[in-house]
């Protein structure tokens, strides 16, 4: 693409004309590009022709009206700048639009039983840095105080090297008492009945995920599952299993059955 000839035919201009041309050439031989993180992924985008021709156009343009009442040397001086000038609108312009793009939403799949006693609110799972914001906010709906709860975060599309899926635990108590058989001591605090407690990731955990992202090449999860798997309420009874098998463990427990 040639700069239009209606820019104009003075000296100065083809002058103007000349830098515009060997700046264009100099980008398209280096394969200049942007770069830009989106949604946690690097992209590079191209060299748009289109837009860097706008932007020097109407720069042109405007400094055609201003070299009529300038001189020479005014000129040469700007023509040092014109590429410097060019550069920074034809930047400023793509890195804006593409900041604009929406975020696609990530899904929240809620496995956690019906009839596990637990009101569940999973709270800013949004966002490029969600594992730093996240807060799972669980309320005791029973009427017995809850001493031991487990649950558990997966990232169902992410796998690891080993190939195991990518998650985290969720733990509230005392680590003994995922044993029924033990009781709690008079130090352990209990979710009582109608009370609520909010889980967040030690920072530990979300600076781990976002390392290991970066040197595994994961993609950004787009789905974020919450399972059930443990909860003792320090007497011997509550609920082990994804499908939420009542302890003591009866033989007629339709969670036994397995699909």
């Amino acid at each position: 693409m040639e700069l239009p000839e209606r820019i104009g035919c003075s000296v100065e201009c083809a002058r103007l004309r000349s830098s515009y041309n060997s700046l264009r050439s100099l980008i398209i031989s280096e394969r200049i590009f942007l770069t830009t993180k989106y949604n946690g992924h690097i992209s590079r985008l191209p060299y748009d022709d289109d837009l860097f021709h706008d932007s020097i156009f109407r720069t042109l343009q405007f400094l055609k009206r201003r070299l009529l009442m300038s001189t020479i040397d005014k000129l040469r001086y700007t023509l040092f700048l014109v590429p410097l000038f060019t550069l920074i609108i034809w930047s400023v312009g793509i890195v804006s639009s593409t900041a604009q793009v929406p975020q696609a939403d990530r899904e929240l799949e809620n496995k956690i039983p019906k009839h596990i006693p637990l009101k569940v609110e999973v709270k800013n799972y949004q966002g490029e840095h969600f594992l730093r914001d996240l807060e799972v906010e669980v309320t005791n709906t029973g009427d017995k105080p809850i001493y031991y709860l487990l649950l558990l975060l997966d990232l169902p599309e992410i796998v690891s090297p080993n190939g195991a899926i990518v998650g985290y635990s969720l733990t509230y108590g005392s680590l003994k008492l995922h044993d029924f058989e033990n009781r709690p001591r008079v130090d352990d605090v209990p979710i009582q009945p109608g009370e609520s407690y909010v889980f967040k990731l030690p920072e530990n955990r979300w600076r781990g995920w976002e390392q290991a992202k970066i040197k595994y090449g994961w993609p950004e999860p787009m789905k974020v599952r919450l399972l059930f798997n443990h909860l003792n309420y320090g007497d011997g009874t509550g609920f082990i299993g994804t499908k939420g098998v009542r302890v003591p463990v009866r033989a007629d427990d339709p969670n036994l059955k397995r699909n």
